[in-house]
């Protein structure tokens, strides 16, 4: 089964064509969430909000969106970016150890969002 937000790339990949996906969003089976990412209408609300802001679920929410347990008070999205992003200013910016990772999937992996966390996360959460 395929995340119900996805990239162009994953889409082409999957066998849409470009006037396939516009179709598709013109009949309202896919919301253009920015220019190359896309959603079904079932998507994920704190997914789609990152891929909006121009990133990609990462941190504790990638984290509560595999069902992982997170430490309270962390409400607010987490959203990691490709290092030549740019960003809508709000919620939190999360970022890993080393060099940016690509964005290539709509929710960072748990390895990734671990990475994440661990910079985010105060030393006793």
């Amino acid at each position: 089964m395929h995340s119900p937000v996805m990239s162009r790339t994953q889409l082409l990949a999957m066998g849409r064509d470009d006037s396939a996906i516009r179709r598709a969003v013109a009949d309202g089976t896919l919301i253009r969430l920015r220019s190359g990412w896309y959603a079904r209408p079932d998507a994920d609300a704190a997914t789609m909000e990152a891929v909006r802001r121009g990133g990609v679920l990462s941190c504790v929410s990638a984290l509560r969106h595999h069902g992982l347990w997170i430490p309270p008070g962390h409400s607010e999205v987490h959203v990691r970016y490709s290092r030549h992003g740019t960003s809508v200013a709000r919620g939190r910016r999360c970022r890993g150890q080393g060099r940016a990772l690509p964005l290539t999937t709509a929710v960072d992996c748990v390895p990734v969002a671990l990475d994440c966390a661990t910079r985010c996360l105060s030393r006793d959460e």
